[in-house]
């Protein structure tokens, strides 16, 4: 029986165009250096920034981004 659920998102979520980044780095540079590469990248909308992996967590769980760009 279907219930209606698919293995799709919702057409809402399937037509956005946008990635939604964190960007997570001990290193203010990289930081910094992701942030500027990233921002120029149509698509992409930097949703938080963090200098540790506590505060990658926290913002990964509060802004649900698609994408968490980490260092090393």
């Amino acid at each position: 029986m279907d219930d209606g659920s698919s293995a799709h998102p919702p057409a809402s979520e399937a037509a956005r165009s946008w990635v939604r980044v964190v960007v997570a780095d001990d290193s203010a540079g990289m930081r910094a250096l992701l942030r500027a590469q990233l921002g120029t990248v149509a698509g992409v909308q930097i949703v938080g920034v963090a200098a540790d992996g506590t505060e990658a967590v926290d913002q990964a769980v509060r802004e649900v981004p698609d994408l968490v760009p980490l260092g090393r």
